[in-house]
Order: structure tokens, then C-alpha cells, then sequence
């Protein structure tokens, strides 16, 4: 989605030659396979230890609040 906002951006402005570049750069890296691979796992890694810093946020003993970090690696 990003990618197509991009492209129509590229084509109906006059932007700096910097600019331009640098979202051209962008964009190439963007198509490339590791870049989707480790945004996706960046993004399934930060939702579980997102989860986890919730849920030890309240008051729980040390073995509760172990097991859920087992559950969560």
C-alpha cells in the first residue's frame, strides 16, 4: 500500500532530487524479500513482548509471572 501511495506521489509531484532518490532507494530495498521477512518478524516479536509487558504489568508472584514468560519465548 505504501509502495502504490509512493508511485502516485512520484508521478504527480515535482519533488527535490534528494527526496526523490531517497524514496526511490527506499523502495527498492522495500522489494526485496529480507526487508518483508524482518519487518514481519519485527513486527510478530514486538506483538508478543508487547502482550507479555501487559500482563506483567500487575501484581502476580514470581512463578506467575514466569510461566508466562515461558509461555511467551
Amino acid at each position: 500500500m505504501l509502495l502504490q501511495e509512493w508511485e502516485l506521489f512520484l508521478q504527480g509531484k515535482k519533488l527535490d532530487a534528494e527526496v526523490r532518490g531517497r524514496m526511490l532507494g527506499c523502495q527498492v530495498h522495500m522489494n526485496k524479500i529480507d526487508f518483508f521477512f524482518g519487518l514481519n518478524l519485527g513486527a510478530t516479536l514486538y506483538l508478543y513482548t508487547d502482550n507479555l509487558s501487559k500482563a506483567l504489568q500487575v501484581k502476580m508472584s514470581a512463578m506467575s509471572a514466569k510461566r508466562i514468560g515461558g509461555l511467551t519465548k
